[in-house]
């Protein structure tokens, strides 16, 4: 029992440490989106971020792109589009991304929790598939988030936001892979 036990929580915990598709919609006009799950990259006292990877194909207007969309637990925050992202490597580079939609003060989401009111906004980076192979090849050691008001700094631990991409890009590869449309599958 001991030995099954053991088991479960090995195979449980290498199964959540992987990033899963949450979304893989085709439209009848054949733009298709797919976005990987969250991956937790830090965690402090009164804030938290995680980053998921979406990727965007419309073939009629020829567009195909991908986003890091960070899911940030910093408070009321607002962003005018172009606000900064800047990813600082192990190595001391920096990329620098930029936000792709405005985040007015009714963008925002919250939840009431026993400790208090938690508040989420959603920052979205559009990437290039370049960029994402730097990221998840990359060790990020911080990062600087930009809103309208200030800028911040988060320090990266573990490799956790390079392995974050890594594992939602190389989720959203082997997905693409695959036909999905209503006929699939039946």
């Amino acid at each position: 029992m001991k030995k099954f036990l053991i088991s479960a929580i090995c195979i449980f915990a290498s199964y959540s440490s992987f990033a899963q598709i949450s979304i893989d919609k085709v439209e009848e006009d054949g733009s298709r989106i797919i976005v990987s799950s969250e991956v937790n990259i830090y965690t402090e006292w009164t804030s938290a971020a995680a980053a998921r990877v979406e990727y965007i194909t419309i073939p009629q207007d020829d567009i195909e792109h991908y986003e890091i969309i960070l899911t940030l637990n910093e408070g009321k925050m607002q962003f005018d589009e172009g606000r900064k992202l800047l990813l600082k490597f192990k190595d001391g580079s920096v990329m620098e991304l930029s936000n792709t939609e405005a985040i007015g003060p009714a963008d925002y989401e919250y939840q009431v929790t026993d400790y208090g009111t938690n508040y989420y906004t959603y920052p979205s980076y559009i990437v290039t598939e370049e960029q994402l192979k730097q990221i998840s090849s990359g060790e990020v050691v911080k990062v600087r988030i930009e809103n309208n008001i200030e800028y911040f700094d988060r320090e990266i631990k573990k490799n956790k936001f390079s392995k974050a991409i890594q594992k939602s890009y190389e989720a959203i590869l082997s997905r693409k892979q695959v036909k999905n449309d209503v006929y699939s599958d039946f």
